[in-house]
């Protein structure tokens, strides 16, 4: 009997929400050729179905994001991470500190593995601003996500005027910076 993976348990949707923007022409790798390409395009092609999937279904899709992220596909990062990040709902504070760190350092290698392809800059930022992992540091996600916002990504611009407002993740206050990136924000919304 098939029953479904953990993938589909945790929020297959938000999964496909995801990929879900990722198309055909988005999918190059830049080792392993058209076969790496080929692979990778049927993980997103499962992912984007909407369909609950197997937990054998559920194996592949990693092993071959897993492959994909080997072979510098972009987005491949982006998706395995999420992907994780939803296994990782599950940590609470039973969870041996030996497990979250091996979490911790896989997710912070899949990070580094999209800035390589120069994407992921929020996502690293917002992870550098957890407080629960050993990689939290305020001064290196300021970092990512001043990164971010040089690109024009919205995300970073709206957490680093919140952040800067909030104090959030050990950024400390600074109302003129917050003002700052209001003023960026602003700007980026018109």
């Amino acid at each position: 009997m098939n029953t479904p993976s953990r993938i589909a348990r945790l929020g297959a949707l938000a999964l496909v929400a995801a990929v879900s923007s990722v198309q055909a022409d988005d999918l190059s790798c830049a080792k392993g050729g058209a076969k790496a390409e080929q692979e990778y395009a049927q993980a997103v092609r499962l992912l984007q179905s909407g369909k609950l999937l197997t937990q054998e279904q559920d194996d592949d899709v990693v092993r071959r994001l897993k492959d994909a992220v080997a072979n510098d596909c972009r987005h491949a990062a982006l998706a395995l991470l999420d992907i994780r990040a939803l296994q990782g709902t599950n940590v609470g504070a039973d969870t041996p500190r030996k497990l979250v760190d091996a979490r911790d350092d896989e997710m912070f290698a899949l990070l580094q593995a999209a800035t390589r392809l120069d994407e992921g800059w929020f996502e690293f930022g917002n992870f550098y601003l957890e407080g629960d992992n050993h990689y939290h540091s305020p001064r290196k996600a300021v970092e990512m996500l001043e990164h971010a916002a040089a690109q024009g990504d919205r995300r970073a611009v709206e957490l680093l005027a919140r952040a800067y407002e909030q104090g959030i993740g050990g950024i400390p206050l600074d109302p003129a910076r917050a003002v700052t990136w209001r003023h960026r924000l602003e700007e980026l919304l018109r």
